[in-house]
């Protein structure tokens, strides 16, 4: 799921995660969740990507139209460096799972 594209079986939300979304998850885990933002911005701060280098964040999660359960959730990352975003798949806990980049974006050398 890219920002402006739909799947057929699945309906995409764009959302800016509230921390009761995620206070109401840690409920129900007994576990504290970071949200998909703080996710995101930790993998950034972690390959050494400077906050001042991202123009914005675009947080998504996409729902099953059957039982309306997430099946996915990204963090679509617009850099000023570049055209294109750096894109991360994150898992239910919101941890990231991977990272790929789109357009002339490219993450910096480990």
């Amino acid at each position: 799921m890219r920002p402006g594209h739909r799947s057929a079986t699945a309906a995409a939300i764009l959302l800016a995660v509230s921390a009761g979304a995620c206070d109401q998850a840690a409920m129900r885990t007994g576990e504290p969740m970071q949200s998909v933002e703080q996710a995101a911005q930790a993998r950034l701060d972690a390959l050494g990507i400077p906050r001042a280098d991202v123009d914005s964040i675009v947080l998504g999660i996409e729902r099953a139209q059957e039982s309306n359960f997430i099946t996915h959730r990204a963090a679509w990352v617009r850099l000023k460096t570049c055209q294109g975003y750096i894109v991360m798949n994150l898992d239910r806990y919101n941890e990231v799972r991977d990272v790929y980049t789109t357009g002339n974006c490219r993450l910096p050398a480990r």
